[in-house]
């Protein structure tokens, strides 16, 4: 879709993560449902369009889209649908209530979301480049 589409979806994505984290609600949790409901059916349609280099989920830094990168994308939207049904409390309720573990929770979702990068951008290609030694016979 071009790199300007790709960082307007990007800006979305992050808008609705910060919302989601700041003050979930019905509406943030459902808007990031359905934003991760349709980077999902993009993921599914580029892998079924034949092979593509990049997805563009990650910049200039990516990979090829992959099954584990759409599963993420649909386990997302639906653990967001669900957590829209009663909303959690958000970060600053949780760090109004013990400061000192707010910042370990913050330190944690930065520590989750590079997680999540490198297992989604480096597993797969990692996985497809093993190739198992046979044994002689």
């Amino acid at each position: 879709a071009g790199p300007g589409r790709a960082r307007v979806v990007g800006a979305a994505e992050a808008v609705a993560g910060a919302a989601v984290l700041a003050v979930p609600s019905r509406p943030s949790l459902a808007a990031a449902a359905l934003l991760y409901a349709a980077l999902a059916a993009f993921a599914v349609r580029l892998l079924r369009s034949g092979p593509v280099a990049s997805c563009g989920c990650f910049g200039a830094d990516d990979a090829p889209p992959s099954r584990l990168h759409a599963a993420f994308d649909a386990g997302a939207a639906l653990l967001l649908a669900v957590a829209a049904v009663s909303p959690p409390p958000g970060i600053a309720a949780l760090a109004a209530r013990a400061p000192l573990a707010g910042v370990g929770l913050v330190a944690g979702c930065c520590a989750a979301a590079y997680a999540v990068t490198l297992v989604l951008g480096r597993l797969p290609q990692a996985l497809a480049a093993y190739r198992p030694r046979r044994e002689a016979a």
